[in-house]
């Protein structure tokens, strides 16, 4: 028997809020986020977190490697060479990505964050980037709605849509919950990856997993409250992996768990994941049962009937089948979204549909070549049964080459004050990112 286990959250804070995770330090306040540390020498570096005159190691970086580290804006970080112990740089500050150099260290602030308006970019509305600006396009329901330049009107008009239909039934305050995090969206074109845009640029350093080979979204977390999404599955225009499902829901479904779901339904949640895992209600190998977030995304594609798939879900993907097989889910989903009439064959630009070359007829996320994809699966009454295979086979999307250049924000790490040092507060974690849809987010409750 397969064994539910909760994805590792941040632990060893003081206080909190009914919200969010907040540290409290010398009269200073800070919500939780995070750094990650890029070691570019050919030698390895140990990490320590410095506080009141002492230091504690809390990792070591090989040559080529990096380190994800849980924080506040208050605590201070020291990165010293493991040799001989020379002092390469400290840091304190918002969230970040620091790499070190042979000269000392550098940082790049992480646009979208939660410490991101607090500390001092309030007022952007647009980010440079190698692929054009990264600018403010449109609100939803109070939520903003960011994009690439390449991204077309379409895509933008396509994602506030979809955001009022999946909550025009729900409950008020699910949304004044999600709220409360300053949650935005960010799209990204059809020939970028996700790590192109500025509030998940962080993860094309995930070790874990390819996220940028994998994923055409990502979901917000209470620590980057940015759920992002390919245009091309938004518009249903050439697209060549998931021709068969939203990932906007999915992504969306991760958001409205994530920032929206009170914590005694988080609690009814993870029982009712531990049930179905326990009673075999799903294929043990299925995604759905990766965890308790993916458990509920998937459900949420579901819910509103946005995939065709039989393979990641175990068959689960109308809102009937959610009430016939999994009741407990059943009424969490009710309780977070409403049981209204909309479903997103209603509105949606092209039907879904199947492929043989494409990514979401195969049960992994890549199959060795020695292996054959399974045939795509019939449709099934109820499911657009006039879907037709609209696309044309395309080669794989190729990968950006371009690297990410230094936001104008980066700046020169710098010695702290002593009102700046803090005591240890938090321990860093990184979930698990295996999966075929990709949605992993290590950045506080961590979302895989």
């Amino acid at each position: 028997m397969k064994t539910a286990k909760p994805l590792q959250t941040m632990s060893g804070v003081h206080k909190l809020s009914p919200q969010e995770d907040v540290g409290f330090y010398k009269g200073k306040k800070s919500k939780r986020t995070f750094h990650i540390f890029v070691n570019t020498l050919e030698e390895p570096v140990d990490l320590y977190y410095f506080y009141d005159g002492g230091e504690t190691l809390r990792g070591s970086i090989e040559p080529g490697s990096n380190l994800y580290v849980g924080t506040y804006v208050f605590h201070q970080w020291k990165v010293k060479r493991r040799g001989d112990g020379a002092l390469l740089g400290l840091y304190a500050g918002q969230s970040a990505i620091v790499t070190i150099h042979k000269r000392g260290c550098s940082a790049t602030y992480n646009a979208g964050t939660v410490d991101w308006r607090d500390v001092g970019d309030a007022n952007c509305t647009s980010l440079s980037t190698p692929f054009g600006p990264y600018a403010l396009r449109s609100t939803v329901h109070g939520m903003e709605i960011w994009a690439l330049q390449c991204v077309s009107d379409a895509a933008v008009e396509r994602l506030k849509e979809l955001v009022d239909c999946m909550l025009d039934s729900c409950p008020v305050g699910v949304l004044q919950r999600m709220l409360r995090h300053y949650p935005s969206f960010g799209i990204f074109g059809r020939e970028n990856v996700v790590s192109d845009i500025p509030p998940h640029a962080f993860m094309r350093f995930n070790t874990n997993r390819d996220l940028d080979i994998t994923s055409r979204g990502l979901g917000a977390t209470p620590t980057v409250p940015v759920t992002s999404c390919g245009e091309e599955n938004l518009t249903m225009v050439d697209d060549r992996l998931y021709p068969c499902q939203s990932i906007f829901v999915h992504e969306f479904g991760h958001a409205v768990m994530n920032l929206g779901m009170p914590l005694d339904t988080r609690q009814r949640l993870q029982e009712a994941y531990q049930a179905a895992v326990d009673e075999g209600i799903y294929p043990k190998d299925s995604y759905i049962v990766v965890n308790e977030h993916e458990y509920f995304a998937t459900a949420t594609e579901a819910w509103f009937e946005s995939t065709i798939r039989k393979d990641v879900n175990g068959g689960l993907n109308t809102r009937a089948k959610v009430k016939s097989r999994d009741p407990r889910l059943a009424s969490i989903m009710a309780e977070m979204f409403g049981d209204g009439k909309w479903r997103f064959h209603h509105n949606c630009p092209r039907p879904l549909s199947f492929r043989q070359s494409s990514r979401c007829c195969r049960p992994q996320a890549a199959l060795p070549q020695s292996q054959t994809a399974p045939a795509a699966p019939s449709l099934e009454p109820g499911q657009q049964e006039q879907a037709q295979q609209h696309l044309q086979q395309t080669s794989t999307l190729q990968q950006q080459e371009q690297q990410q250049q230094p936001r104008q924000l980066s700046h020169e790490m710098r010695p702290p004050s002593a009102d700046d040092l803090a005591e240890p507060r938090a321990d860093a974690h990184e979930g698990s990112m295996a999966g075929p849809i990709g949605t992993g987010n290590p950045a506080g409750v961590a979302t895989s």
